[in-house]
């Protein structure tokens, strides 16, 4: 009986610590299901505690209809955390957000709808997926397409990490579940908070404890890891260009931000630490060569497929007030800000929406 009182105040404990605090969350706790053909979804027609809205379709920000209003260009912005953008304090400062408030406004005002379909986690096929079980079913005129932090990622984990995979014999096979922890997942943010926690923990765990004897890998096995990575990422994203376009939706596909711009390795002690801390499987400098080169898969498939690609190295984005402390990718909302005006001006330059060049 006291086991269940104290679980109670620690429930109550962390549910008021999580309405009242002052700080981005950064993570989400009870913001996501399990999805049958995606791993993951956000659960829908829910508030995290006044932080994030996902409105009943599963969209960040207000209500979103399946019918498109008349006369209203229809933008939407796919890809993961990124997109999402989860380091801002609301979802009106989104950088989705804040392109259509830039859109509508002022003397090159155009009615423009932008929809934020970004979820965190999901990877450029992730995207192909719900793209041909979902999303089109919101007759997007325009989708931003922006992946591959998580493809860079993921691709670099899985290769890095060493050992045999527990998924080589049932590869994507999706955990046990007990249906006690489904409960939990979705009634206790205390429990799915310890979880997290945990899991944290013994990530950091295993890799510092890998770090002094991990062999370094040299300059050719590195180039080579990166370009199968790009390859692959390439084709994913070739597959959403081509079912976008055979739904007869316009694509725009900015180059990946991060804040270390085109270094090939991070330009201080402060950021490499920054990288280590967000990408503690991969040395900063082979983090910073991959988004090179699946940048360059970015702009290769656009130009094939007939997509637009937005460059974004001008932007600016390479100063770290413009992102969460310590984390060199996801922006703050000085950096969403940015981001958005980069993304209008760009739209208007290829004239994908109405306006002054």
């Amino acid at each position: 009986m006291s086991l269940v009182l104290v679980w109670c105040l620690g429930e109550a404990a962390v549910r008021y610590k999580e309405r009242h605090r002052t700080t981005v969350p950064g993570e989400y706790a009870t913001l996501y299901y399990r999805a049958q053909r995606v791993g993951i979804g956000l659960v829908r027609a829910t508030d995290y505690y006044g932080w994030v809205h996902i409105d009943s379709a599963g969209f960040r920000g207000p209500e979103v209809s399946l019918r498109k209003a008349p006369g209203v260009l229809r933008v939407m912005a796919v890809g993961a955390s990124t997109t999402f953008d989860r380091g801002v304090t609301a979802d009106s400062l989104t950088w989705p957000a804040q392109l259509q408030r830039i859109l509508t406004t002022g003397p090159a005002a155009t009615r423009v709808e932008v929809i934020n379909a970004g979820v965190p986690g999901y990877c450029a096929l992730d995207n192909v997926i719900r793209l041909e079980t979902d999303l089109y079913a919101y007759h997007p005129d325009v989708i931003i397409f922006y992946p591959a932090h998580m493809d860079l990622f993921n691709f670099l984990h899985t290769s890095l990490e060493g050992g045999p995979s527990r998924f080589e014999r049932r590869p994507d096979a999706v955990a046990d579940v007990t249906p006690w922890e489904e409960w939990l997942e979705n009634h206790s943010l205390l429990y799915v908070k310890l979880r997290e926690k945990a899991e944290a923990l013994s990530f950091s765990r295993g890799h510092a404890s890998q770090s002094g004897t991990t062999v370094q890998a040299g300059a050719a096995a590195r180039d080579s890891l990166i370009s199968a990575g790009a390859r692959q990422f390439a084709q994913d994203v070739r597959l959403f260009l081509v079912a976008a376009r055979s739904l007869g939706i316009r694509v725009v596909v900015p180059s990946m931000v991060e804040v270390s711009g085109d270094a090939v390795d991070a330009p201080d002690s402060l950021q490499r630490e920054e990288w280590r801390h967000s990408v503690p499987f991969a040395a900063p400098s082979t983090v910073l060569l991959g988004y090179r080169a699946y940048n360059a898969a970015l702009r290769e498939d656009a130009q094939e497929e007939g997509a637009v690609f937005l460059p974004m190295e001008g932007c600016g984005l390479t100063d770290p007030r413009y992102y969460e402390a310590g984390d060199p990718v996801h922006f703050n909302d000085a950096g969403s800000e940015r981001m958005a005006d980069c993304v209008a001006s760009g739209l208007r330059n290829a004239r994908v929406v109405p306006g002054a060049r």
